[in-house]
């Protein structure tokens, strides 16, 4: 478990999170590009998320997990992903 900026995720190496852009005084997340280890972090970061949520509910740590894993969203929305899409041309 790694703590930085007050989130909270899973990773064996420290995972940079966004860079805060203000205007008009209010903060912007701006997008980010996949980094090595991102699709680990996001998928064992969600596992021990959906474990703290059975088991004790909705708190401080859960919380925190939540707002790491909205800094991880890519440009469209989504995340990233370990699988691999295979595409063969016939």
């Amino acid at each position: 478990m790694d703590c930085k900026e007050g989130m909270v995720y899973w990773s064996r190496q420290p995972v940079p999170t966004n860079k805060v852009v203000y205007e008009n005084q209010r903060p912007f997340l701006q997008p980010r590009s996949p980094k090595q280890q991102d699709a680990v972090a996001v998928e064992a970061s969600s596992y021990a998320l959906l474990a703290y949520l059975t088991r004790d509910g909705i708190g401080d740590l859960q919380e925190r997990v939540v707002t790491w894993l909205n800094t991880m969203r890519m440009v469209d929305g989504g995340f990233v992903s370990i699988y691999v899409r295979h595409f063969i041309f016939i």
